[in-house]
């Protein structure tokens, strides 16, 4: 956590970027995900832009690990898929305003093809086995799990996840540390 805060000061890390794909969507990217809880914490902002904008200048949401990583209150950093990410935003009876992408944490166990959630996350989830990514349906957006697999092993087979024409739209420039 250390090194994440020096790199926080000086400006060498992000913690949010968003892209728009050629479609036209607009897809938040975080290390862990943006929970419900974080949100609404932002002031529910509308776009994967301005969310990526306004987290940056908000580091009490940044480093928050809630009580466990299952926790809805953790932070993009912290927050796990499925109990803390997937299923608050499932439960939500708002639109739900962007898709997004992450890693931290998945679905599913990549080595034994078994899963790691509820019946409710399972049924809306996609996997591509051998790229290690999870598509999770959600609101009518999709959240996008990427797993490398760079743990104390590595996996031996990923891709990375790869936007056709897609830009990045924030943040642009983004400020320090507030």
């Amino acid at each position: 956590m250390a090194r994440l805060r020096e790199w926080w000061a000086d400006g060498r890390l992000r913690v949010a970027e968003a892209v728009r794909t050629a479609e036209g969507e607009e897809l938040l990217v975080t290390h862990a995900g943006l929970t419900l809880d974080s949100w609404q914490r932002l002031n529910e902002p509308m776009s994967a832009t301005e969310a990526a904008e306004i987290l940056e200048g908000r580091p009490d949401l940044i480093w928050e690990k809630g009580a466990h990583g299952r926790d809805g209150t953790a932070g993009p950093l912290w927050a796990e898929s499925g109990a803390a990410l997937h299923e608050p935003w499932m439960g939500y009876r708002g639109v739900v305003p962007f898709g997004q992408i992450h890693g931290h944490s998945t679905v599913v166990r990549f080595a034994e093809r078994t899963w790691r959630c509820t019946g409710r996350v399972r049924h809306r989830a996609t996997v591509a086995w051998h790229e290690r990514h999870v598509h999770v349906r959600v609101g009518g957006r999709v959240f996008t799990g990427v797993d490398p697999g760079h743990g104390r092993g590595g996996a031996a087979e990923w891709r990375p996840l790869v936007l056709d024409d897609a830009r990045v739209t924030a943040p642009a420039d983004a400020p320090g540390p507030a």
